[in-house]
């Protein structure tokens, strides 16, 4: 998904509709196309799974990629929380502390 495409500050040529009011359809319909194509086929939410969280390489959509690439987002943002949690409990000492 592009961010054009899913932004809601659209010009609209509709008095009868908003851009934010397109823009919410536009993702509804979007989806219930996903949600009626892994109902539809089964199959897909096995592969989906298998490809997105048994860390393999291959994605078969760009849905499997756009989630792939959110949860590895997700995992180094709490990797850098973390790893400042552990140096805020135990700072590390300076120089002239060591040389002393």
């Amino acid at each position: 998904m592009d961010t054009d495409y899913t932004k809601t500050d659209l010009i609209t040529f509709n008095d009868e509709m908003s851009a934010r009011q397109l823009a919410l359809w536009r993702a509804a319909f979007m989806l219930t196309s996903y949600a009626l194509g892994y109902l539809l086929y089964p199959s897909r939410i096995v592969r989906t799974i298998r490809n997105v969280f048994l860390d393999s390489p291959a994605a078969a959509t760009v849905f499997e990629h756009r989630f792939k690439d959110t949860l590895s987002r997700i995992k180094i943002q709490a990797k850098k929380k973390l790893r400042n949690v552990v140096f805020w409990r135990r700072p590390r000492p300076f120089l002239g502390q060591i040389l002393k």
